[in-house]
């Protein structure tokens, strides 16, 4: 799915819309950061559902301390799923052989979690199943590291190919494109992190039994799609006859199986303006005027989300702004009057719009800790009024946590002092 839009800056945020259909801001709040937090367990995950259509469950990652839902979230209090591979990783972790990077007695951690699956599925072989597996510890740091993965990969889908897919669906989906990289800096890497890889393979039999939900799937692969439409598509396999139900298009997440609309906005779609990929993206001066009153902004947001911590986190200054560029909508985007779900070029962008709101995405440095932010500001064209949205991105770490701050989303903007418990 070429159009596959992330909704949010971390793993959770890309896993948890997917898995629940909700986005993390619409559900009780279980940072870890507050005080006797609940556990995510009430969270309305789609095994769950799964689980009361009979299926059995399983869910495995490869780093528990950075787990999908351990990070910044509390976690499960119980096991949420019938097999749960936290607790062997976390063992490992504890013992002299979780030293050894990226094995496991001389085995790469992803085969031992490969070889996992295969067990589930053959314990369970005339048992529906629902699986999750998440693998980020080869490429958390390094995306170029992930073509470690490759072959292991391969093999691991030919031998699904070979003995379960007659009867399996199987989507490989990524939570962000890489950020760390110089390339983050360019046009083309800022696109690569807006727009993950996704990939759906419906069993045969379904491909052959719908083929019209299969020809809207294939229709949808060039239009923006979110993890709210791959939950709502995942919801459909439990139900086809959800398939049935007349689309509506103000919905936030349209199953994958039924077309995409050719005018969805971002908006709509429940992606923000900062991770929204259907804009264009003008270059700035870095000396303009607004640009530096833009990162003045950003800066007033990074220093006032540490300000109660004024007693272990340093001040921070800019110390230079690297890059500056001025996001407007696509202009078919914006022109777009009326269109056939079924023919792009049928569609009538002869339309006018008055643009109200101006966004800036500023990419500064800060002193005295030397870090690399990204930032999206709105200004209000009318109003000549400049606000930060919510999303300030570290570029030069993707997990960072200081000594002297336990936390990840704000540990990002924290430089300790030396002076400073």
């Amino acid at each position: 799915m070429s159009g596959y839009s992330v909704v949010g800056e971390t793993t959770t945020s890309a896993f948890l819309p997917l898995l629940t259909g909700q986005s993390e801001s619409e559900m009780p709040d279980v940072k870890r950061s507050h005080q006797d937090p609940e556990h995510i367990d009430k969270y309305p995950f789609l095994w769950y559902k799964y689980e009361n259509h009979g299926y059995v469950t399983m869910l495995a990652e490869d780093e528990p301390h950075i787990g999908m839902f351990n990070t910044e979230l509390t976690g499960f209090r119980d096991e949420p799923t019938d097999h749960y591979m936290r607790p062997f990783w976390q063992a490992v972790s504890k013992s002299d052989a979780g030293n050894e990077k990226h094995c496991l007695n001389g085995r790469p951690r992803h085969q031992i979690i490969f070889d996992y699956v295969k067990d589930f599925l053959r314990h369970y072989r005339n048992v529906s199943k629902f699986s999750v597996v998440h693998l980020q510890e080869l490429s958390k740091e390094d995306s170029n590291q992930i073509q470690y993965l490759d072959q292991d990969l391969e093999k691991f889908l030919m031998h699904l190919d070979d003995t379960y897919m007659r009867n399996t669906l199987l989507v490989i989906v990524s939570d962000h494109g890489g950020r760390s990289s110089k390339i983050s800096l360019k046009t083309l890497g800022k696109m690569e992190e807006r727009l993950p890889f996704l990939s759906f393979v419906f069993p045969r039999k379904l491909q052959q039994k719908y083929p019209r939900l299969m020809l809207n799937l294939k229709n949808n692969v060039h239009r923006l799609t979110t993890p709210f439409d791959v939950h709502e598509t995942l919801s459909d396999f439990l139900d086809f006859s959800r398939t049935k139900k007349p689309i509506v298009f103000s919905e936030r997440g349209i199953s994958l199986l039924k077309p995409i609309p050719l005018n969805r906005t971002c908006e709509s779609a429940g992606v923000s303006t900062h991770w929204c990929p259907c804009l264009v993206w003008k270059p700035v001066s870095v000396k303009d005027s607004w640009v530096a009153l833009a990162a003045n902004k950003i800066l007033a947001a990074i220093n006032g989300a540490t300000l109660k911590y004024s007693d272990k986190c340093e001040r921070l200054s800019i110390k230079n702004v690297v890059e500056a560029r001025i996001m407007v909508p696509n202009e078919k985007a914006y022109k777009y009057v009326e269109a056939m779900l079924s023919d792009d070029d049928n569609a009538d962008f002869t339309g006018t719009s008055r643009i109200d709101f101006m966004h800036y995405l500023i990419t500064m440095t800060t002193s005295p800790n030397n870090a690399k932010y990204e930032a999206t500001v709105m200004m209000n064209l009318e109003e000549q009024t400049m606000t930060v949205m919510p999303d300030i991105i570290r570029l030069d770490k993707t997990l960072f946590i200081p000594v002297c701050l336990k936390s990840l989303s704000l540990g990002k903007f924290c430089h300790c002092s030396v002076t400073k418990n």
